[in-house]
């Protein structure tokens, strides 16, 4: 056996090392580690093995005293010679604790930390969707409530408006009920004129009706409820008095009942004899070309009872658009009808247009005073003057009585 060949143990020692290399390199194989975790291991190893070598050699080179502490720096030293001849394979023991042990670990511990910032941000948003919730159903709250309201106000605005259109509705219905009514009302006084003036037109024909020239005792007897002559009236004395008591007719202005219906009086009467309750007054007017003109007024006295007239004996002078029933100027009536008489066509008995000679009922009427049990009495004088212009023609004069606070054109309107 030359030198150069290896012996049986060098043999046995180098296969050793190569199957030790072998193993090392398997390990290394099975660990992975990053260049920061072999730079971390090894900067730590190194200056472990050199602290470790530096404390031996000292300890070895200057010895304490006492066994427990050469016994620990021998095996000091033998620690660190078998690292520095076995380093592979500590490195290798050390990566694969690390990489079984500490990495899962610290792997885990990073998954759990991820886990709990995720629910951190889920428990964040969630309590931002929370809030979001919230707002939004307050939101929501307060606009069913303003929609609520908007819709209480609109069944109000529906109610008030319906109960407007019920109130149009019935003011209607009352304005066509005043409209028909009216009509009618004019209807019945156009027949009533007609059949007035067609009676009138037949006692002409037939030579019964001569105004002029009435018989007395048959006037008298055809008016029994006349106004009475009470014993104080007898024995009155009949009284002068002066002439001039029609009053002008400047300024005169139409009433109402004759201005609103005066095409159609002016068409049917030639003469409008018109008296005012209120003011105690008579106004004659007379037509032409359809429109009625002012002739002359004259002072008069009405019924003790200023109110429309509703039954016999209320002393009310009556309402209304009457004809000229007869007419006596005869000396009998001298006394309580002064110079004469006009009978009223109304549907009550009694009611005349006459004279005066009683002092108190020519105080009366001088004073506008109301004096009458419901006729209308004038001054002789006014009385003639007022026949002398419609004499011949009562039947085609109308005479018209309202009170101021009761108009016919109202009535008429309704």
């Amino acid at each position: 056996m030359s030198d150069t060949e290896p012996t049986g143990t060098e043999q046995a020692q180098e296969g050793q090392a190569q199957a030790t290399g072998t193993q090392y390199a398997a390990i290394n194989a099975k660990t992975k580690f990053s260049k920061g975790a072999k730079a971390l291991i090894g900067g730590a190893a190194l200056a472990t093995a050199g602290y470790v070598a530096a404390r031996a050699f000292k300890r070895f080179v200057w010895p304490e005293k006492g066994k427990l502490k050469r016994g620990i720096q021998i095996l000091l030293m033998g620690g660190t010679v078998y690292w520095a001849t076995h380093c592979g394979s500590v490195n290798a023991k050390i990566g694969e604790f690390y990489n079984e042990k500490i990495n899962p670990t610290v792997a885990e511990w990073k998954t759990g930390q991820e886990k709990i910032s995720s629910l951190e941000q889920k428990a964040l948003t969630l309590e931002e969707s929370k809030t979001a919730v919230e707002a939004n159903y307050q939101k929501t709250q307060e606009e069913l409530k303003a929609e609520a309201e908007k819709a209480k106000k609109l069944e109000l605005d529906n109610k008030l408006l319906q109960e407007k259109s019920n109130g149009l509705s019935s003011t209607l219905s009352e304005k066509d009920a005043r409209l028909s009514e009216k009509d009618d009302y004019i209807s019945k006084l156009e027949q009533q004129v007609r059949e007035g003036m067609r009676k009138v037109d037949e006692m002409r024909q037939a030579n019964a009706y001569d105004p002029s020239s009435a018989p007395a005792q048959a006037t008298t007897a055809a008016q029994p409820s006349l106004q009475s002559r009470s014993p104080a009236l007898e024995e009155r004395a009949v009284a002068s008095y002066q002439s001039g008591q029609v009053l002008k007719a400047s300024g005169q202005k139409m009433p109402g009942a004759l201005s609103k219906y005066e095409g159609k009086f002016a068409s049917h009467f030639s003469y409008i004899i018109y008296v005012d309750k209120d003011e105690n007054k008579l106004s004659l007017y007379k037509s032409s070309n359809g429109k009625l003109g002012f002739v002359k007024q004259y002072a008069c006295s009405t019924g003790t009872n200023p109110n429309k007239k509703m039954q016999s004996g209320d002393k009310a002078t009556p309402e209304g658009v009457f004809l000229a029933e007869y007419r006596n100027f005869s000396p009998v009536h001298t006394g309580l009808y002064g110079d004469g008489i006009v009978g009223l066509s109304t549907n009550f008995k009694g009611i005349v247009l006459c004279g005066a000679d009683y002092p108190d009922r020519i105080k009366a009427i001088r004073e506008s005073r109301n004096s009458t049990n419901g006729g209308v009495i004038m001054l002789n004088h006014d009385l003639n003057d007022l026949d002398s212009t419609v004499r011949g023609n009562y039947s085609n004069a109308a005479f018209v009585i309202e009170h101021s606070l009761r108009p016919l054109s109202l009535r008429f309107s309704r």
